[in-house]
């Protein structure tokens, strides 16, 4: 490591244990911490939309983030 006193910082959405683990030894990690939390979030939800009433799905999508997301 070229830097090894500089703090790193890795993410990851949905690591498995055996991924966590590779993820340590190819970067060659010392000192891990980890924080976890629950997919559980308040923040998210799921939407069903009926794909078929679309006639340009790309379009769609930049309309939706464009009227739900705008910032």
């Amino acid at each position: 490591m070229r830097f090894p006193k500089v703090p790193l910082l890795v993410l990851t959405a949905t690591a498995t244990v055996a991924v966590k683990y590779d993820v340590v030894q190819i970067l060659k990690l010392r000192n891990v911490v980890y924080f976890q939390s629950s997919f559980n979030r308040h923040n998210l939800f799921y939407k069903i939309r009926d794909k078929s009433k679309v006639k340009k799905l790309s379009e769609d999508i930049i309309m939706l983030l464009r009227d739900k997301f705008l910032n």
